[in-house]
């Protein structure tokens, strides 16, 4: 009797246990709640951020703006813009606009301006080279000049929102909204725009409000 009540508590602790370590997993977002892999953590991950970028990508090389209008007539120049973090957590969204850059500019029908968008990073770099022609120190006919540059026709830009949504059975659901969009600088006009949605099923505790 006494090594059943052992087992017992044995077996109880272990479900406690596995309880309080239970790995968040990827859902569909429905009511079903279908869960579709592990992942690493309730806040978004690196994997996340790649998994966007090939989807965003994808989608907006097979856009009919990309496909009929740039197609291999040239490189489109495209100003770059910093996303705006709408979630409770802290993350560098240059993780994300990085990568799509990077695959924009290695497909060929793209450039980015180096000069213009609030791409921080390049832009606080630019802002140095371009200071160079005031400094003696250098061949004036190998700095920056005036009228130049080529300016951007595209502007890349995005955000990514975030909802809480608390379940009945004590868990808390995360959405992820990733929003980007392409525009034509002159016109003014939308010409691509993806949403991609990641949802999170996991423990209350381990979520940013």
């Amino acid at each position: 009797m006494k090594k059943i009540k052992i087992l017992t508590n044995i077996i109880a602790i272990g479900v406690l246990f596995s309880a309080c370590t239970q790995q968040p997993t990827y859902v569909d977002g429905t009511a079903a709640k279908v869960k579709q892999g592990d992942s690493l953590s309730m806040a978004l991950t690196g994997e996340d951020f790649d998994n966007t970028a090939k989807e965003m990508l994808n989608s907006l090389f097979n856009s009919g703006y990309v496909v009929n209008k740039i197609g291999n007539s040239g490189k489109a120049i495209v100003a770059v813009y910093d996303v705006v973090n709408n979630t409770a957590l802290r993350i560098d969204t240059r993780n994300l606009t990085d990568l799509m850059v990077e695959e924009l500019i290695n497909s060929g029908k793209f450039a980015a301006s180096a000069t213009q968008g609030s791409d921080s990073a390049t832009q606080n770099n630019m802002d140095e080279l371009i200071s160079d022609k005031d400094d003696d120190r250098y061949d004036k006919a190998t700095v920056s000049k005036n009228y130049t540059q080529i300016s951007a026709s595209l502007t890349l830009q995005g955000r990514i929102d975030q909802q809480n949504i608390k379940l009945n059975n004590g868990k808390t659901q995360v959405e992820y909204f990733f929003v980007m969009k392409l525009a034509e600088k002159v016109s003014g006009l939308v010409v691509w725009q993806k949403t991609n949605r990641i949802n999170k099923l996991g423990s209350s505790k381990t979520v940013s409000w």
